[in-house]
Order: C-alpha cells, then sequence, then structure tokens
C-alpha cells in the first residue's frame, strides 16, 4: 500500500477528481497527514483491499465495474452508509445509468455521474446479497473467473432463481421504485 499527499496522489495515479483511491496492482491512496483511522479511512482501506481479493478470485479476469465497485462499495458501508435517496429519485426520473454502460471504466465521467454510478453499483451488488445471499457473488466472480461473459456469470449466479442479467437488473431497479 502506498499513501500519498492529495497532491502526488493526483501526479502519481492521474486519477479523476472524484477518486478517493486506486488499486492497479498495488493500493493507492490519498492519505497525507493522517493523525488517526477514523471510519473514512477504514472504508477506504477496505473498499481498495476488496478490488485485490475480486482481483485474485478472478485471476485478473475483466470484471464489469459495477459488480468489482460494488463490491468494493458493499465492503466499504461496514464503516460509511451510503445515503440511497438520490438513487430512488434516480430510478423514479429514469435517470439511472443504464447497467451495460456501467461495465465499463467510471473514469470518464462526471463527479455527479460517478457519484450516481457508484450508489447504483453498491445498490444492486447489495441487492443480489439480500436476494440471494453472498454466494450468488462469489460464484458471478468465479464464472468471470472461468472466463464467461458478465451476463453467462450474472445468469449462472442466480440460476436457481430462474433469471437472466436482463431480469435481475429489471427486478433491481424496480425495488428501488
Amino acid at each position: 500500500m502506498v499513501l500519498y499527499t492529495q497532491k502526488a496522489f493526483k501526479e502519481a495515479t492521474q486519477s479523476p477528481d472524484w477518486s478517493g483511491g486506486v488499486y492497479d496492482g498495488k493500493i493507492r491512496l490519498p492519505a497525507g497527514g493522517i493523525k488517526e483511522v477514523t471510519d473514512q479511512l477504514k472504508a477506504a482501506l477496505y473498499h481498495e483491499y476488496t478490488h485485490v481479493v475480486v482481483r485474485s478470485m478472478t485471476g485478473g479476469k475483466r470484471v464489469p465495474m459495477w459488480l468489482n465497485e460494488g463490491i468494493a462499495e458493499y465492503e466499504g458501508a461496514r464503516f460509511i452508509k451510503r445515503p440511497l435517496k438520490e438513487l430512488a429519485r434516480a430510478a423514479k426520473d429514469g435517470k439511472l445509468h443504464p447497467l451495460k454502460r456501467l461495465e465499463g471504466s467510471f473514469s470518464a465521467l462526471s463527479d455527479k455521474e460517478s457519484h450516481l454510478a457508484y450508489l447504483q453499483s453498491y445498490s444492486i451488488v447489495n441487492y443480489i446479497i439480500d436476494r440471494f445471499g453472498s454466494h450468488a457473488v462469489r460464484d458471478m466472480l468465479e464464472n468471470i473467473g472461468r472466463g464467461d461473459k458478465t451476463e453467462d456469470a450474472v445468469k449462472k449466479g442466480v440460476e436457481a432463481y430462474s433469471l437472466d442479467y436482463d431480469r435481475l437488473v429489471a427486478e433491481w431497479e424496480s425495488s428501488l421504485k
């Protein structure tokens, strides 16, 4: 793990302004001047370490960003609760990002768009865990590690419930409204 001042973090990672950490084989955090271990720091550490675990479980295969970030946000939420009013409002107003759009990198998203993308990612992973159990997420990661495409990995993860990717997304979106 490498800790940076905010300025050095930005220079070293070239990450968007909204980024609270980066995992690129090393956990990199903007944490200059830490005087105590706060809940915010614990959440960031759990979040970034979760990316290490996801990478290990999938053998480094490409994991859809919504799943990767959703799992990381879920783990970080042990310390900082995610307010979901904004997500519910976006769902009601039909302004959610299409989940397929969130399979790729979030780095080109604006601050506002990325905030919603992270909320959506957290929310769908939380929904999957609440409805199907954490083993469904584990199964999805293992399926990706075996080389399955996202839709197939998701479908196999929840196949006991006769759902496919699109139906899972539709049920999750319906649960937000």
